[in-house]
């Protein structure tokens, strides 16, 4: 019975924290508030920030960012470009950081001047192409388009649409613009440095928290004070005591009887009411013994007060080291993160995709390969030219048309495998977004995903699954095989019960039938006699 509770409960939390990772939106604590109408404001104005705090929170500090750049709350916008912002407001609280973000979009003062055109021509183009770049460059057009899976760089004839060359980008890239400098063509992908963007704002935004609790512990420091709440009391009973021994000192000079008497009470004197010699002599005594008392428990209070002071001194000296190492430390760590990062984005947009690079020298071997094979004919044909005699060799035509025919042919042929390998590529792309997570884990740990690095984070994701989700068949099959063990015992119990109950029904009834016989056999034989 106790094992199969424990099953039970084995299972349904197995299955409970399997099911619990599904993500719930977290309701903040705050609303940003500006001075913007209906989150539109103009760049002639100041951007005024405030911080609603809707469950009445102590809040330690507030930093505000627009697109990750810190700014205060009241921020003039007449040098902020145009265009959709993202505020965020930095929350520190009870050592939380709570991020709350508000859109904005800052418009122009000025009303723009609206020009009127004039169609002059119009040219075919791809209707399949997500156009997002564009650029006329030795009148060749330049187009790179977006859209996962669909993104390409292509060279185009414009007059005709005709597709000049043609290079797929990888199924996770999506293309951006373009551009042309130096004979070299720059496309910007945007979910390549995502990544490292990501990274770049969680350093900045962990720069700001940084100096916000180094300013928080220098306030700190700055308002740390001696406690003497401790030395209070003790003050408190050396003046009782130096009160009483004024007291007797003056019930004694007083010279009355019942002062007097008041007085040797006090100090443990026969209470005669007269200032004699031995009356003097004891209040001395006890006098010297209460001033004693105060010099120890001065003596106490210049041990509580040095103890406050070095109290003061830790805790600035530990509150010192931590901003030492914030500022020294983990704030240059963080800003020289932050240059690296800026490294890394720098170099992977300067640096063209794989998938660009392999394409490219795909394209440049079959070109070669043709262009060979066409120089080889030309070759032949014109030495068949120059060996031509007019009238001598009739042939000679012949092998001419042969050789202009097999360059047809191959042609044909270049055509043909050129077509393949986009049915080629297509298929790769198709494989790419099949196995795109294993893939992305493959690189992510071996910064490369050929196909045996692919083969091997396939056999280790199966491993994986296998020692994730068979203990757990196991222990289901193991609970449900105690659950109806259970069950039938419960059963055969509950059997077992009813039929001991009807047994001793049938038992109580035959002994009142048997008692009720036997008194009626009686009397009869009685009444015989």
């Amino acid at each position: 019975m106790n094992f199969s509770k424990v099953l039970r409960i084995i299972t349904i939390g197995i299955i409970a924290f399997g099911c619990g990772n599904t993500s719930k939106a977290v309701k903040s604590n705050f609303v940003i508030q500006t001075n913007a109408k209906k989150n539109i404001i103009s760049n002639a104005e100041v951007l005024k920030l405030s911080l609603k705090n809707l469950n009445a929170i102590k809040v330690d500090s507030v930093q505000f960012m627009m697109n990750n750049t810190p700014i205060s709350n009241l921020e003039d916008l007449k040098d902020v470009a145009l265009g959709e912002k993202m505020i965020k407001a930095l929350v520190y609280y009870d050592d939380v950081k709570e991020v709350v973000l508000q859109k904005l979009i800052v418009v122009n003062n000025k009303k723009p001047k609206l020009y009127t055109y004039e169609l002059l021509n119009t040219y075919a183009h791809d209707i399949n192409s997500y156009t997002q770049g564009l650029e006329f460059y030795n009148g060749i057009l330049y187009e790179s388009t977006g859209q996962y899976g669909e993104s390409k760089l292509r060279a185009l004839d414009y007059k005709n649409g005709k597709v000049i060359r043609n290079i797929n980008l990888a199924p996770t890239y999506f293309g951006e613009g373009l551009t042309v400098l130096n004979d070299k063509i720059y496309l910007n992908d945007k979910d390549r440095t995502k990544p490292f963007e990501e990274q770049l704002v969680s350093i900045q935004s962990e720069v700001v928290r940084l100096e916000s609790s180094a300013r928080d512990y220098e306030n700190t420091i700055a308002g740390l004070k001696t406690d003497t709440s401790a030395v209070e009391p003790i003050a408190a009973q050396i003046q009782t005591i130096q009160d009483q021994i004024s007291k007797v000192e003056g019930q004694i000079a007083s010279g009355e009887r019942e002062q007097i008497k008041q007085a040797q009470t006090t100090i443990g004197a026969n209470a005669d009411g007269a200032a004699g010699p031995n009356s003097r002599r004891a209040a001395n005594a006890w006098i010297e013994n209460q001033r004693a008392q105060i010099q120890d428990l001065n003596a106490k209070i210049a041990q509580l007060q040095q103890q406050a002071i070095d109290t003061v001194k830790t805790e600035r000296s530990r509150l010192s080291a931590i901003i030492n190492d914030i500022r020294n430390n983990q704030i240059p760590a963080l800003k020289q993160r932050e240059v690296e990062m800026l490294a890394k984005i720098e170099d992977v947009r300067a640096a063209e995709s794989p998938i660009v690079i392999r394409a490219r020298d795909e394209i440049t071997r079959i070109r070669a390969s043709a262009d060979q094979q066409i120089a080889a004919s030309n070759n032949l044909i014109q030495q068949l030219r120059n060996s031509l005699t007019v009238g001598k060799d009739p042939q000679v035509e012949a092998v001419v048309v042969e050789q202009t025919q097999r360059i047809i042919e191959a042609n044909n042929s270049i055509d043909k495998l050129t077509q393949d390998k986009y049915t080629l590529q297509a298929e790769y792309r198709k494989l790419e977004a099949e196995v795109g997570p294993v893939k992305y884990l493959a690189e992510f740990i071996y910064d490369d995903a050929d196909k045996d690095v692919l083969e091997e984070a396939v056999r280790w994701v199966i491993i994986v699954i296998i020692f994730v989700f068979d203990p757990l068949a196991v222990l289901l099959l193991i609970a449900s095989q105690a659950t109806f063990e259970m069950r039938r015992r419960e059963r055969l119990r509950l059997g077992s019960e009813e039929q001991i109950n009807d047994n001793q029904s049938n038992d109580h009834q035959y002994d009142e039938y048997a008692q009720s016989g036997g008194d009626n056999g009686f009397n009869e034989t009685k009444s015989t006699a």
